[in-house]
Order: structure tokens, then C-alpha cells, then sequence
């Protein structure tokens, strides 16, 4: 900091308090870096956003790394208190509101919210409009740290979002969310507005007007004065000033007709306005007064479409009232009333120029002609600034609403909160002092309710804390019955403008509150059938206005949201409560499908402590257990349980993976237990499948391709890949839409049943064979199980044989990941498929249980389904058979096997057997045939 001098300040000590300030301003305009230095350290913020308001600067946001010439060198603090532009404290109340034109929505803000930055626009239309984010009041004094934002003065050339500026009519969300914030920056307007530097005053205009001789200069200057503006009520002050300096008078007012409504209306900065009082005739509020065109003489003009001209002596004899003339003691000498018409020739404003300036004269034809020029010009500005004011409006009204449902629709848990939420949001968007929501108990909770006329209500007050909860019977504010009962049985709105001069209203209904009612509006909730589920009721605008066309309309299209909002949360609510009964269900489901612990432990204890099985089944052997020509049907299910423990064991994969031994019986047990009781898809098939995998392991090169965490994993998927069959293919739960085809889609319904009932086991206390391996491990055998499971669907292996086949005949690396995954697919279809390899007996064993399963399907389509059922189904055709097998044969099993054979040479012998079984099939064929010759 600079060093003061010290001669000044012993000037200073020695001059009267009067002289002070004098040689304060002199010293420093004198020494004007010390006092920038001095300025920089210790003026608070707040200094220099008052100096910004008073010199109509504009405080910005400047986006990081931004590359502007303006951007200050010093950071800002984290947050704008909120009423330093005020002088208020930072707690802005709603009665705030009332800065706000009410010619545009009322403003939206909330008990408390913090401006985070501000645009002060020049002009006289609104010194404030904010950009802002309501934060809750815990959460206002807390700063973050990391989020400093650098903000700098803009220049006036430069751009501004008008839009998002235009009506304060946001909503703000209660919740500082990202997602919050993502929707405020998406629905933040892409419309730039110029700033235009201040508008001259009506002096400057005058010196204008003197400074022009030629009067269509004049009329070409105001016009494009005129056009620098786009609202409604700035345009109207532009045009009230222009008419004082076009026609030398000493009032000119402005007035709008509302051809809608039949009332004309007028700004609040009008000279007549103010010096007028309240009376009955017309609405006096914060920023405009309204009155029927018969009220006065402007009536005349806004039916007939032409001007008039009065004098003095006109206006003391004529029939029509003027308007302020008994509010005001004005001394009416002459009048000039004329139309503002549209393109159209209709009608959309009147002025009204008073008392002519050049010695008392009255208007005359010059004086009506310049107008004309002059608001021919007007009308086409003044419709234009309705168009974009209509636009604004539209544009703020769908940006608050969408805030609204962004808050409604994330809070979808509690359907009480959900009430209280929609009620919050109504008071905010129609900024009332009451809501309450009435809701059908039956909709609500339909096995809690014994009336259908029976409702709960919400309601919610001027303050967060006046919350209740009660029912239609006994509630205390006793809401009107007739006015509810017409809601809900017709589905029609009411809007009580004048509530004691309505017969429907109960005027006890206001007994118990503590203010009168004004106003009152009800509307119906729907759901999404379009039943009314409740209603909403809305009491008391704060502007005392009565609710209007726009208030309907916005509460209509909220209930609408609201009506799907309630619809939502109830749905989440049953999806909750089938959530936990799916829980109840499972864990019973777990309970009952597990096998007991105690029969596995006397199962285990009987078994011999060298667990040489042998002894109980001389078939459970390795030798046996381990060929290709392995009889299905050689075992019980005890000893396959048996004879799957000895595969996992001699494959050393128990030792491996750490499997516990009495954790593997209990889960092959449980594993058993969960096969049905049907024909052919049952523990007898998956032990099949699960050997026929074993004897390749134990036979064939192709195990040298495969590590030992694939080789479990084949091992497990064969053991569960029909798990919980019900004698059904796929085709037939697509065809009855069983609940198996709506939870897993069509696309292999079956197989991703077996895949979620293998893991449900697994995850079973007791029965995870998985429980020591490394958690990267594990995940690699839960998709190898899933993979493999699926493979067995007949249709994926169609879809990949022909890339396998070329795989073999191109001699690829099996180790390759992409060829891995197609040998694992084809041996899980070659196992599923290896009965057809089998010897004739048991081949022919096999087949039987198949078409004998196949044969109650196609009864069942035939009897449940009403469809005539495919002829290897159909009994009626049992006859076709042999052609079927033969057809079977070529086509899917020969061309699978002979392939492997190519890989694999053990295959050989499958093949040479599958040859065998045709032949004895095309036997019977043949047999078939002679008898059907014989009886033709």
C-alpha cells in the first residue's frame, strides 16, 4: 500500500468536521492509486455491487477459462448475498413477490432460496431478475471451498439470456442435485437479446423534436425509438412518452384491450394512475389496473374504431364518464381518445391524450394525422410484443412445470411424501396460501378401505410445518361436501372467484381457518385409466386476485402429472410388496428345494472310509465311468451321486479348487433333488451328460485345449443344464406364455431358467463348491456355467456348427479364445446329444423317454393350447418315429460327430455307432412301409 503523506494528515487534524469531507474527496482525487490499492484491500463485495447497481452495470457469470477481455483479475466470493441489492437481509420471504409485474406469472420463489448470480439489465423494466437455485436454509451459510467461480463486468454491447429473464416465474427444486442441474442447463433459453444503453428521456426527445423541422423526421425517429424494446410495458412507456412529444399534451395514457375479457387495462407508471385512489370500478395492484370498457368514454372508441375529439365544453355535456375524472382533480380542458388496430383492423388499444399544451387549444386534424402515421406503426409493435410475450410466458410456464415434475417424479417411495411434495409444488406454482389433497382410501390402499366414498386428506399451509392428515369424516376444516362430491362425480373443474356468492360453497367451511376465503379452485385427479382417483383444492392467491384462465390451465395439466406421478408411486409400492413376498417366496423355495443336511451326513457316514465305491456298485469304477459305451441306465440315483464324486475326484479338480468334500454331496444332493419327475429330463439325463463329458476328458486330445477351471465348468453346466425341467421346450412356453417366457424373454426362456436355478444352489448356505477359489476365478466359472448352459439350446448350436465345421477343417488353434468358446459350445451339444452315439439298446431306451415326453406335450397343446402339435409330438403319428430318427440322424447328430472325429479320432467310434443306430431305424422303416403296403 502507498505511504501517506504525513503534512496531510496533519491537515486533516487540524480542520473543522464541517471542512472534512471536502478534503477527503479532494485528497483523494488527488491520490487516486493509493485509494485503488487501499479500495482493493479492504472494500467488501457488497460495496461494489451496490456501485454496480447505481451506475446500471451488470454483475455476470464468466465461464471458466473463458476467454474474455473483461474477465476480472480477482476471484469472487463463493456466494451473491441475496439482498445486498435490496438492503435487505439474505432470507428473501415470499411477500418479496410483490416486485414483480403481475401482468406476467406470479413469481415462483420459495420460503427461502439464495441467488448464486445476478443480471442488472439498464433499462427501467425490471432492476432484477436472478438466475438462481433454491438451497435450503441449513444449507445457505455453508460455502464450497473447490467451486469459486471469477465473475467480471460486461460491457453493454454484449449479449443477454432475456429469456430466462423476462417472467420470474421459476421453480425451483428442493434438492441441489446434478441432476438438478443438468435440467437447469438444458432448459436454460438459447435466445440472445440485445442491451440496449439507457432510453432517452422525454427531455431528450423534446430537444429532438425541436432540433427537427421536417415532421416526418420526427415520426421516423420516434418509430425507431420505438423498436428498440419488445415488452409489453416497456414498449407502452416508449409509446405514452413519444405521444406527449408528438401532440404537445399533458397527459397521454396508454390503455390495452383484452377483446378475451372485455376489459381494457393500463400501467401502473401511467401520471393518472397515481394520482387516482382505489375505488370499486376497476383493479388496482402492483403493476396495472384493469376496467370494463363501459366504464368510460374509451368504451366508445374500442366498438366503433375511431378517434374523438372533446373540448372543454364538450366534456361537461356529454353522456360518457371519464376515466380518474371523480378520482382524481384533474381539469379535463380537451380530450383525444384513438384506436391502436392490427394488421387485422382490430382493435388492441386505445390512448387518450389530455389537456393540449399550445395555449389551451384543442386537438386538431394535424394532430390525428400524425397519430395515425404514428400508431399504424405502433399497432404492429404493440402485437409483436405480445407474440414474444405470450412466447416467454409459454416458454416459463413449460421450463417451471418441467422443474416441478423433475422433483415430483424423484421422490416415486412414499406416496405420503408424495402428497405433501405435490401440495409444496401447487402453493409454489400458484403461489396461493392453501392446498389440500383429497385421495380416494380405497384407490390409496384398496384392502384397508370399506367405503368407497371414504378419503384421506392432506393439507398444507402457509408455513412447511403446518402439515395434517386426517379423513373426509372427521376433518376439521370441514371442506365443502357438495362443491367435492360435484368434482368427483362429473370430473369437471371449479373455480370459486366470488365463494360466498356461490350456492354451492359452505361459507363454515372457513370457520377453522385462520384467514377468509377468497378464492377457491378445485381440480381432479386422474389416473392413468382415467378414473378420478382425488382432487386438489387451492384457496387464496396472494395477490388476492382470483384464480384465473391461466391458473386452471396450469393446475389442470399438473394434475395431470400428478395423477401419473400417484399412479407411479402406487405402482412401487406392489412392486415393493412383490419384492418381499419374491423374497418370503425364495427363502421357502431354498428351504424346501435344498436337501437336508442330516440325510447327506448319514449318507456320507455310511459310505466306506477308503471311499472305494466299488464296493457298493462294482460299475463305479474309473474304467467304466470313463467310456464312451457307459450304460445310462446301469446305476440308481444314490450311486450316480457316488459315480459323479468320483469323476470331480479323479479328475483332481476337488483337489484343485479346494472343493470340501461334504459340501460336494450336499450339493450334488440338492443338484438331484431339483430335477422333476419327468419322462427323459431328469438327474438320470444330466448324470448321462455329465459322464459323456467326464469319458472325453478322460479319452480325447481335445482335453489338452482345455484348463482346469474349464474343465469344472463344463462338469457343473452338464450336471445342472436342465434343471427344473417340466417336460416343456422352449416353443411350447412362448406358445402358453408362461411366466418363465415373461421373465426371460423368448429367446432360450428354458436354458436361462436351468443357468439362475444352478446359481440359486450355489448361493445356498452349504452348497458353494466354489467357496475357495480367487473372486476373479470365480467370476470366470460363473459365465464358462452360463455359456455352456445356454450352448445346449438347439438353436445356438445351429447357429454356429457351420463356423465350427470350418474351424475343424481349417485346422485352428484351439487355444485361441474366439475357438475356445466354440469347442466348449459343440462338446456341451455333443454331450447333451451322446445317447444317439450309444449302443442300439440303449439308444433305443433313450428314444422311447423321449417321445414319451414329447408325447404329453403334444397332448397338452393339443387339449390346453388348442393347436395341432408337431408330428414328432403327435401320437397319433407314433408310426413316423423311425423316419423321424432317421431325419434327426442327417441332419443335426451324423454332421456334429463326424466333425469331432476330424478333430478328434476317439469320435470315430461315435460315429461308426450312430451309423449302426440308423441303419436299424431305416430297418424299422422299411418294416413300416410293408405293412402299410399290406393293408392298402
Amino acid at each position: 500500500m502507498a505511504i501517506v503523506p504525513r503534512d496531510s494528515i496533519d491537515s486533516l487534524s487540524s480542520i473543522d468536521e464541517q471542512e472534512t469531507e471536502k478534503v477527503v474527496e479532494n485528497f483523494l482525487s488527488k491520490n487516486r492509486n493509493w485509494f485503488e490499492l487501499y479500495a482493493l484491500e479492504n472494500l467488501d463485495l457488497n460495496i461494489v455491487e451496490k456501485w454496480l447497481l447505481l451506475n446500471n452495470k451488470k454483475l455476470c457469470r464468466c465461464v471458466p477459462g473463458s476467454p474474455s477481455k473483461n474477465k476480472s483479475p480477482f476471484q469472487r466470493r463463493k456466494s451473491v448475498a441475496s439482498g445486498v441489492l435490496f438492503g435487505k437481509p439474505q432470507t428473501l420471504q415470499t411477500n418479496q413477490s410483490q416486485i414483480i409485474d403481475h401482468h406476467f406469472l406470479k413469481p415462483v420463489l420459495s420460503d427461502t432460496f439464495q441467488i448464486k448470480s445476478c443480471l442488472v439489465r439498464s433499462s427501467s423494466f425490471n432492476s432484477l431478475f436472478s438466475e438462481c437455485i433454491e438451497d435450503k436454509v441449513e444449507k445457505e451459510n455453508k460455502l464450497d471451498e473447490s467451486k469459486e467461480e471469477n465473475f467480471y463486468l460486461e460491457t453493454e454491447n454484449e449479449k443477454q439470456d432475456y429469456m430466462m429473464n423476462v417472467l420470474e416465474r421459476s421453480v425451483f427444486s428442493n434438492k441441489d442435485s446434478a441432476s438438478n442441474s443438468q435440467l437447469l442447463k438444458l432448459l436454460k433459453s438459447k435466445i440472445k437479446l440485445p442491451n440496449y444503453n439507457k432510453l432517452p428521456n422525454l427531455e431528450h426527445k423534446k430537444e429532438v423534436k425541436r432540433s427537427i423541422k421536417n415532421k416526418y423526421e420526427l415520426i421516423n425517429y420516434l418509430i425507431q425509438d420505438t423498436s428498440k424494446e419488445v415488452l409489453p410495458k416497456e414498449v407502452s412507456e416508449i409509446i405514452r412518452q413519444n405521444l406527449k412529444v408528438l401532440v404537445d399534451c399533458e397527459y397521454a395514457s396508454l390503455f390495452m384491450y383484452d377483446k378475451a375479457h372485455g376489459k381494457l387495462y393500463a400501467y401502473k407508471y401511467d401520471p393518472l394512475f397515481s394520482k387516482c385512489c382505489r375505488s370499486n370500478d376497476y383493479i388496482i395492484n402492483n403493476c396495472e389496473m384493469e376496467f370494463d370498457v363501459e366504464a368510460s368514454i374509451l368504451g366508445n372508441i374500442v366498438q366503433k374504431g375511431m378517434p374523438i375529439v372533446l373540448n372543454s365544453d364538450q366534456i361537461k355535456y356529454m353522456r360518457y364518464d371519464l376515466l380518474f375524472e371523480k378520482q382524481t382533480d384533474i381539469e379535463f380542458k380537451s380530450i383525444l381518445c384513438m384506436p391502436i388496430k392490427n394488421v387485422d383492423n382490430e382493435v388492441i388499444g386505445v390512448i387518450q391524450l389530455t389537456n393540449k399544451l399550445e395555449d389551451n387549444k384543442t386537438f386538431n386534424q394535424d394532430d390525428i394525422k400524425n397519430l395515425e402515421n404514428y400508431l399504424e406503426f405502433c399497432g404492429t409493435v404493440l402485437t409483436k410484443s405480445l407474440m414474444y410475450y405470450l412466447c416467454a410466458y409459454e416458454y416459463e410456464r413449460c421450463r417451471g412445470l418441467l422443474q416441478v415434475l423433475h422433483d415430483l417424479f424423484q421422490q416415486q417411495t412414499n406416496l405420503e411424501q408424495i402428497f405433501y411434495l405435490i401440495m409444496e409444488k401447487a402453493q409454489i406454482m400458484l403461489k396461493c396460501e392453501s392446498c389440500v389433497i383429497l385421495i380416494d382410501s380405497q384407490f390409496e390402499e384398496p384392502e384397508n378401505s370399506d367405503s368407497p366414498l371414504s378419503f384421506d386428506i392432506y393439507q398444507i399451509g402457509n408455513s412447511p410445518s403446518d402439515r395434517r392428515h386426517s379423513t373426509f369424516e372427521n376433518d376439521g376444516s370441514k371442506i365443502s361436501r357438495d362443491l367435492v362430491n360435484y368434482v368427483l362425480s362429473t370430473g369437471n373443474k371449479i373455480n370459486l372467484k366470488d365463494p360466498y356468492s356461490d350456492p354451492r360453497f359452505d361459507p363454515t367451511s372457513d370457520m377453522e381457518c385462520d384467514y377468509l376465503i377468497k378464492s377457491k379452485l378445485l381440480m381432479p385427479i386422474k389416473n392413468i385409466e382415467g378414473k378420478i382417483i382425488g382432487l386438489v383444492r387451492v384457496i387464496n392467491r396472494l395477490d388476492s386476485l382470483p384464480f384465473d384462465e391461466n391458473d386452471e390451465q396450469l393446475l389442470e395439466v399438473f394434475c395431470i402429472f400428478c395423477g401419473l406421478c400417484i399412479n407411479n408411486t402406487l405402482i412401487y409400492s406392489k412392486l415393493e410388496k412383490s419384492m418381499a413376498e419374491k423374497t418370503v417366496a425364495l427363502d421357502l423355495l431354498s428351504y424346501h428345494a435344498n436337501f437336508p443336511r442330516s440325510e447327506m451326513e448319514n449318507f456320507i457316514n455310511k459310505l466306506p472310509a477308503n471311499e472305494n465305491f466299488s464296493s457298493i456298485n462294482q460299475l463305479i469304477q474309473i474304467d467304466y465311468l470313463s467310456s464312451y459305451k457307459f450304460d445310462d441306465f446301469s446305476l440308481n440315483y444314490d450311486e450316480m451321486i457316488l459315480a459323479v464324486y468320483t469323476m470331480f475326484k479323479k479328475s483332481n479338480l476337488m483337489k484343485t479348487f479346494k472343493i470340501d468334500k461334504r459340501t460336494m454331496f450336499q450339493f450334488l444332493m440338492t443338484v438331484r433333488k431339483n430335477y422333476r419327475d419327468v419322462d427323459y429330463h431328469n438327474w438320470n439325463h444330466a448324470f448321462s451328460v455329465c459322464q459323456s463329458m467326464f469319458a472325453i476328458f478322460m479319452n480325447s486330445r481335445i482335453s489338452k485345449f482345455l484348463h482346469d477351471t474349464e474343465k469344472l465348468a463344463l462338469l457343473v453346466a452338464c450336471l445342472c443344464h436342465d434343471l427344473d425341467h417340466r417336460g416343456t421346450n422352449n416353443l411350447f412356453q412362448i406358445e402358453s406364455q408362461s411366466p418363465l417366457t415373461q421373465l426371460y424373454g423368448t429367446q432360450a426362456p428354458m436354458e436361462k431358467h436351468h443357468f439362475n436355478h444352478c446359481i440359486m444352489i450355489i448361493n445356498s448356505p452349504g452348497h458353494n463348491i466354489f467357496s475357495n477359489v480367487k473372486p476373479k476365478t470365480y467370476e470366470l466359472l460363473i459365465s464358462l456355467i452360463k455359456e455352456a448352459i445356454l450352448a445346449t439350446d438347439l438353436a445356438d448350436h445351429l447357429k454356429c456348427r457351420v463356423e465350427f465345421n470350418d474351424a475343424v477343417r481349417n485346422n485352428a488353434n484351439w487355444m485361441e479364445q474366439t475357438n475356445k468358446v466354440l469347442l466348449r459350445k459343440n462338446l456341451m451339444t455333443v454331450c447333451d446329444l451322446a445317447s444317439s452315439a450309444k449302443p442300439w439298446k440303449i439308444h433305443k431306451n433313450v428314444v422311447n423317454l423321449v417321445t414319451k415326453e414329447f408325447f404329453a406335450q403334444g397332448a397338452r397343446e393339443r387339449n390346453e393350447l388348442h393347436i395341432e402339435p408337431n408330428e414328432i409330438m403327435d401320437e397319433r403319428r407314433r408310426d413316423q418315429l423311425p423316419r423321424l430318427q432317421i431325419g434327426w440322424i442327417d441332419a443335426v447328430c451324423l454332421p456334429l460327430f463326424q466333425s469331432c472325429a476330424h478333430l478328434c479320432k476317439t469320435f470315430e467310434g461315435h460315429v461308426a455307432r450312430i451309423k449302426e443306430n440308423r441303419l436299424h431305424w431305416s430297418l424299422l422303416n422299411e418294416k413300416i412301409k410293408i405293412k402299410d403296403v399290406i393293408k392298402s
